[in-house]
């Protein structure tokens, strides 16, 4: 007997037929031999952190990835071998033992290596361009039942369909990943009031080796909304910090429980909104130096609600030419006030581009990019046990990515889903588009491996 799953925001119900553990590759292998001969499809799940419930598809067996957590790590070639299931917080213990760390990651450490290399995640590291940079090799059983060994030199067409690929060809069992020194780090912030000099600030930080961290915070309040930039910085001191900040932190937020009280409280209170910015303003260049390590240990948890029976948090993101950055700002900023949209957060990362997958969302080799993730608080509509977005927010959700796609840009795949297929090959390249679809047809002809997001868009 199947039952329901959802995703993270409970907006996407679907009727899972069970849920096995994969204990490795030999239980992955027996699980696609009875797949195939039931004639049942397979799908992937890591940490279940997904909000577009894009990992999961009717009537298909999901198998469960958390027990492949092994890790290795090797400290003269600085690399990490992982199992698909680890999460970023078990690598962190292994690497802190070795003065290392990942070079990209997500913002917060729950998520799954599997599940980040899938998505082609990026990091706030602006020396570094998507995971696909640090991504040595992988271990993958496709869909045609085989085991494949892949890296840059062999099988590259399966390597850059598995990065940043949704499940596309089959299931990461393991993988290789760069790491990097495990320093000490500075914090230091300023408020940028004119978009265009963050803009600049951005161009030079592409330039900066000491700068090992970045992100900017656009102000979401009434007042002044999307017209300031809080720009936080952590910065190696070139005279060279001691590593003396060896034990890992709790993965909280670190700036106070009155920030993250207000967070909660700032849904439905300007008041509130505006107290979280202003304690961003006093907390985020001021704290102590700390290491790399716990620096990628902030917590986003809290920040994700399920809401009421009418309201939820969602997230989109966006990627543009940096150089159209401000452009981009002031179009979202007039059609979020046109459209009352409550914007609960929005950052701002440097992204490089990517060439390592066929679903790039940075795809020009010429170019640096710019992305901008907004956390919005919006209205859902019930339908008996199942949600969905009301029209209002779809409306806004298309016209945003269109935006981005008209200055060059593209959306960031992970998200809710509202783009159609039509959209989406707008956003993405062409070529890319083809070559995925080729590797699925060698690799994964039968559709063994498959989920919501490749139904949508192959």
């Amino acid at each position: 007997m199947g039952f329901m799953m959802e995703d993270l925001i409970g907006l996407n119900s679907t009727d899972i037929a069970d849920m096995p553990i994969v204990l490795g590759e030999s239980t992955a292998g027996n699980l696609l031999q009875r797949a195939t001969a039931a004639n049942r499809q397979l799908s992937v799940m890591g940490m279940h952190h997904s909000q577009g419930g894009h990992a999961m598809l009717s009537g298909a067996s999901l198998l469960i990835t958390e027990t492949m957590n092994k890790v290795e790590v090797f400290q003269q070639s600085k690399t990490v071998k992982c199992g698909a299931g680890a999460t970023w917080t078990e690598i962190h213990s292994a690497a802190n033992k070795h003065q290392l760390a990942p070079c990209v990651q997500q913002s917060s450490a729950h998520f799954t290596v599997g599940g980040s290399i899938s998505v082609n995640c990026h990091g706030r590291d602006p020396r570094f361009g998507p995971i696909a940079e640090t991504v040595v090799n992988m271990k993958v059983l496709a869909g045609d039942g085989q085991v494949y060994f892949t890296d840059r030199l062999n099988h590259p067409e399966l390597f850059k369909a598995v990065i940043g690929g949704y499940g596309a060809c089959g299931m990461i069992l393991e993988a290789t990943l760069k790491l990097t020194d495990n320093k000490m780090l500075s914090p230091n912030s300023h408020v940028y009031r004119n978009l265009a000099d963050y803009q600049q600030e951005l161009q030079a930080l592409a330039a900066r080796n000491d700068v090992h961290i970045h992100y900017g915070w656009l102000r979401c309040t009434n007042a002044n909304f999307f017209d300031h930039v809080l720009s936080v910085n952590a910065i190696e001191d070139q005279g060279g910090y001691p590593l003396t900040d060896t034990q890992l932190n709790d993965e909280s937020w670190g700036v106070g429980e009155i920030l993250r009280a207000g967070w909660d409280l700032s849904r439905t209170d300007p008041y509130f909104k505006d107290l979280v910015w202003r304690e961003l303003e006093a907390t985020q260049g001021s704290g102590s130096n700390q290491s790399r390590l716990n620096w990628l240990r902030s917590s986003v948890s809290f920040t994700a609600s399920r809401g009421d029976d009418h309201h939820v948090d969602i997230l989109q993101e966006y990627f543009v030419p940096l150089d159209q950055l401000a452009t981009l700002i002031g179009t979202l900023k007039t059609l979020f006030t046109n459209n009352q949209v409550n914007v609960m957060s929005s950052t701002i990362r440097l992204v490089r581009p990517d060439t390592m997958s066929n679903l790039s969302y940075s795809p020009d080799s010429t170019k640096l990019y710019a992305s901008i993730a907004v956390d919005v608080h919006v209205g859902v509509i019930t339908h008996g046990t199942l949600r969905t977005l009301d029209a209002a927010a779809e409306n806004w959700i298309l016209q945003s990515i269109q935006a981005a796609i008209a200055l060059g840009g593209s959306y960031y795949l992970p998200y809710y889903k509202v783009a159609d297929r039509a959209l989406f090959q707008r956003a993405y390249p062409a070529a890319g588009i083809a070559a995925q679809r080729d590797a699925i047809g060698s690799y994964n002809g039968g559709k063994r491996f498959w989920n919501r997001f490749l139904d949508a868009y192959f």
